[in-house]
């Protein structure tokens, strides 16, 4: 269907030309989620207040907050407080497309007279199908050849007590491409730009009220009651516009619908209705959206007072607070969604250059080492060589010695298994010996037990004969008492005494024979029946004289009674004193061999102190000789330790001189052309603000080398200049000479972007909010002004002493780490390995504050480079050569403290035997003076004395007879 445009209609304003969909996504929603409740919030909750935040805008420029046209945000001035509204009329308005095409025929329609203090221009716009964009070449294609397309259009505004309308007032239809409303101050126009921003899901405050109960018509249209509530209807449809400069269009059947928004006065509270149906704010928001009206990326309204705005600004930012017109249009076009990726792609762009310079400087660093390792290397190889030449030897030797061994080992098996079969039949033998053994054992058993008891008869014997002697001592004392009392029979008495004699005699060869021959028992035996024969012969021959002699016997014995008796009396005592005599003789024997043993004990206790006492005298000369070693071990240690010290030194200083004097080579080699270019410029004034390479900037110690490379070693190539124009003039130079390339940093632009940056760290720092110390407060610097190209740098990056304690501090604090060792923790948590050199290659890294530097060195030192090199090997050789002395001394004085202890302990187990010894020598002496030779006392030897004359005196006669009392 066609309508005709009413009579306040006027030309339209063609539409852009298409974004795509991609084009029209702002970069942040921040301004969607503050415009509307997030997706499922009820709609008639209210969103959060507060203004709208587009995000950043342009390119090639710092991030800052830019005023969004077509919101309800003031533009901000340099300072950052809202600017005053320039030409802002609170009785102009106007709403626009997100694109102004400067080929588009109603143009004019924006211009300052239409929209002047008493009128108000209301531009409205219909997005197509897929929203609108700036101008594109398809815009000049003639109408006549445009293609027909589906585009979204305002039919009719409908208001139901909305703020100055009261009751029911429609605002429409409008025009297919543009609709002005006019009309004096006061009149509303204001309020039909204020419905369409209610529909469109503003709050009260983006529509200068502080409530949305404000929004319902207060007047006597409620017949003096406040009205209740108020709704402002859009009613929406499709249509195909074939011919842009023609009044008709066609409504596309069923495209039509219609979006509400009523605000309650009970409820304090706006719900959404879309064809009559409750809906959400989100669900608005997708449906216009895919009608191509994006109320998120709001880019199709321009409110009152933005039109001179825009013509008054600036055709690019200079700051970044600031918004110029290509940043407006940036906006309005969508490209502003491409300042963060831009950013992005520039910082990971510094980031690449960065990690490349780190692995530039890696790689050369690298090459230099495997150039000084070349020699090390040669070296290493011929020594394996050689260690292979003597294994291959030793194997050699190895196989021989076991040829040799083999055959010893077979004439061995030979000898062992002649051995083995001596040990058989020594063994058979050995076991036929100890048979013959066992059997001869047994027989001396038997002679034994047959020697036991021919000793037993032999002493039954004895006892009998002994009882024969006392009978005949008897029968003599008998007969010679007999003699005295008859002297006639005196002669046949000595004859029979005689006789006796020679019985007598022959009893005593009977004893010696016994004595004799002890083993000849049975000889003896038969003796002794003999002579008991001879002797029952002999009684039986004289048993008739016995008969006579029994009688004078008889008569003796009455005789000899009284004397028998005082006989026996003086035996007791002779017995008596015997025994007395006897136990003090063995009291005299027993105290002699007491005696004697001690002197024995004393002798044998005087020699093993003398045998200590030599013993502790040699291992004392052996403690004295270890601990001289000892000493002279030590002494040895200390000397090669003290030498190995200055030696360390010594080839410490001479290899960073080498290091230094190579490192220049490398630098005027690798940079030559560049800086000796740039330096001549600068001293003829081409180039003025050229300072030098950051990193001769400032210097570190070198203990903090490591740390700095890994954090910001990447920059100590960049070169330092006081302005953007002198990059500008260096970048030209080196294109027009083919110096290559180089990265450049400008002092002023850092000192703009960064110092408030880093007056606030350095506030932090100050404040203890650094858990860990700054690598930029370790650096010092040539002049405080470059302390923000370090900075730029490293930034806030703080060093820890290793990876433990790095990790603790990045992940807790977020926080860039770097450790000693060049360990690198990133503040999104990337962890970059260590393994940095402290030099990373000449002309590269930063200088330190210890050793000598590339500048400090001569050419004639520079010259002796080889002597240098030389002089490292020789030393390097009497370094490893003290080393192992040094080890030596070490193991020997192990050694000698091992010797010394355990001399030390067999010197106090002397000490101890002797100091024992002693005690005994001293007891055992002090009891051979308590305990003399004779041990018995004086009175004791008188006794024994007197008991001897005693019994000599009481009867001589007895001392001479056999068996009588030995004293």
């Amino acid at each position: 269907m066609s309508r005709q445009p009413d009579a306040f209609s006027s030309p339209s304003l063609d539409s852009a030309p298409q974004l795509p969909e991609e084009a029209l996504t702002f970069p942040s929603h921040a301004a969607a989620d503050s415009l509307f409740p997030p997706a499922g919030q009820d709609a008639r909750e209210q969103g959060p207040e507060g203004d709208t935040d587009l995000g950043a805008s342009g390119l090639d420029r710092g991030d800052s907050a830019a005023s969004a046209p077509g919101s309800s945000e003031r533009p901000l001035d340099s300072q950052g407080n809202g600017a005053p509204p320039q030409a802002q009329n609170a009785n102009d308005a106007s709403l626009s497309s997100s694109a102004l095409s400067s080929s588009a025929p109603s143009s004019s329609a924006l211009s300052s007279s239409v929209l002047s203090a008493s009128s108000l221009a209301l531009a409205l716009v219909e997005k197509g199908e897929e929203g609108s964009r700036g101008p594109q070449p398809s815009d000049a294609v003639p109408s006549s050849l445009a293609v027909p397309r589906k585009r979204l259009m305002i039919e009719r505004v409908v208001l139901e007590n909305f703020k100055s309308y009261g009751k029911k007032k429609t605002i429409g239809p409008f025009h297919k491409r543009f609709t002005a409303i006019v009309g004096p101050n006061g009149s509303g126009k204001s309020n039909v730009i204020d419905a369409m921003l209610f529909v469109f899901g503003r709050r009260a405050q983006q529509i200068r009220l502080k409530n949305v109960v404000e929004l319902i018509h207060n007047s006597a249209a409620g017949g003096g009651e406040p009205l209740q509530s108020a709704r402002v209807t859009v009613f929406f449809q499709e249509i195909y516009d074939p011919d842009p400069d023609s009044e008709t269009y066609e409504v596309i059947p069923g495209s039509q619908f219609v979006v509400s928004r009523e605000v309650s006065r009970a409820s304090n509270s706006t719900e959404y209705r879309v064809n009559g149906q409750r809906a959400q704010q989100r669900q608005v928001v997708e449906l216009l959206k895919s009608k191509g009206l994006d109320l998120q990326n709001n880019r199709f309204l321009i409110l009152q007072g933005e039109v001179e705005q825009i013509a008054l600004m600036k055709p690019k930012a200079t700051r970044p607070e600031e918004t110029g017109l290509l940043e407006y249009l940036e906006e309005l076009v969508g490209s502003n969604r491409l300042v963060e990726p831009i950013q992005k792609a520039q910082e990971d762009y510094e980031a690449s250059c960065q990690q490349y310079q780190e692995k530039a400087n890696r790689c050369r660093a690298a090459g230099a080492e495997v150039k000084q390792l070349e020699g090390p290397k040669n070296e290493a190889v011929k020594f394996l060589h050689f260690e292979k030449d003597v294994q291959t030897n030793a194997l050699l030797l190895a196989a021989l010695d076991g040829r040799e061994l083999s055959a010893v080992y077979r004439r061995k098996r030979r000898e062992l298994a002649k051995l083995e079969k001596q040990k058989e039949e020594d063994e058979e033998k050995g076991a036929v010996l100890a048979k013959q053994f066992e059997a001869l054992g047994k027989e001396l058993d038997d002679l034994w037990k047959k020697d036991k008891k021919l000793q037993t008869q032999f002493a039954e014997v004895d006892g009998r004969f002994n009882q024969m002697v006392w009978r005949d001592e008897e029968l003599r004392n008998e007969l010679f008492s007999e003699a005295q009392a008859s002297e006639e029979k005196t002669q046949k008495v000595k004859a029979n005494e005689k006789k006796r004699e020679e019985e007598q005699k022959m009893v005593d060869r009977s004893q010696t024979e016994v004595d004799e021959k002890k083993s000849q028992i049975p000889a003896a035996e038969e003796a002794y029946e003999k002579a008991k024969e001879d002797v029952e012969a002999y009684r039986e021959s004289i048993q008739d004289e016995v008969r006579k002699l029994a009688a004078a016997h008889s008569k003796a014995e009455q005789h000899l009674a009284p004397l028998q008796t005082t006989l026996d009396e003086q035996m007791k005592g002779i017995a008596k004193l015997s025994k007395e005599f006897s136990l003090l003789e063995k009291k005299k024997l027993r105290g002699e061999q007491e005696y004697k043993s001690l002197e024995e004990s004393l002798g044998k206790l005087k020699q093993l102190l003398q045998d200590r006492r030599a013993g502790t005298e040699q291992k004392t000369q052996l403690l004295a000789t270890i601990r001289a070693e000892k000493g002279e071990a030590a002494r040895r240690r200390e000397e090669a330790q003290g030498e190995v010290s200055r030696l360390r030194e010594r080839l410490r200083e001479i290899q960073s001189k080498a290091h230094a004097i190579e490192a220049r080579r490398v630098e005027s080699k690798s940079n030559s052309r560049l800086m000796q270019a740039l330096q001549k410029m600068k001293k003829t004034g081409e180039i003025k603000g050229l300072h030098d390479r950051l990193g001769e900037l400032g210097c570190i110690d070198r203990k903090y080398e490591k740390a700095f490379m890994a954090a910001g070693g990447g920059f100590c190539s960049f070169l330092v200049v006081e302005e953007p124009q002198d990059a500008t003039v260096i970048f030209q130079i080196l294109r027009q000479q083919n110096l290559g390339r180089v990265n450049i940093l400008a002092l002023r632009v850092l000192e703009r972007d960064l110092t408030g940056f880093m007056q606030r760290s350095d506030a932090e720092a100050r404040a203890g909010g650094f858990p860990l110390p700054r690598l930029i407060d370790l650096i010092s610097f040539k002049k405080e002004r470059y302390r923000v190209a370090f900075y730029k740098a490293v930034g806030d990056t703080v060093v820890a002493p290793d990876m433990d304690e790095a990790s603790k501090i990045a992940y807790s604090q977020r926080r860039r780490v770097v450790t000693l060792d060049g360990g690198l923790i990133e503040v999104d948590g990337r962890m970059v390995g260590g393994g940095v050199r402290e030099r990373s290659g000449a002309g590269q890294g930063i200088r330190v504050s210890e050793g000598p530097s590339v500048e400090t060195i001569t050419e004639e030192e520079e010259d002796n480079l080889p002597e240098l090199r030389e002089e490292i090997r020789e030393k390097e050789q009497r370094l490893r050569s003290l080393l192992r002395e040094s080890e030596e001394s070490e193991e020997s004085l192990a050694r000698l403290n091992t010797q010394e202890e355990e001399t030390e302990s067999s010197l106090v187990l002397l000490r101890q035997d002797i100091q024992a010894a002693e005690r005994q020598v001293h007891e055992v002496t002090e009891r051979l003076a308590s305990q003399s030779k004779e041990s018995l006392s004086s009175e004791e030897k008188k006794k024994m004395g007197m008991l001897q004359k005693e019994v000599h005196a009481t009867h001589p006669w007895l001392l001479g007879r056999p068996n009588s009392i030995a004293l």
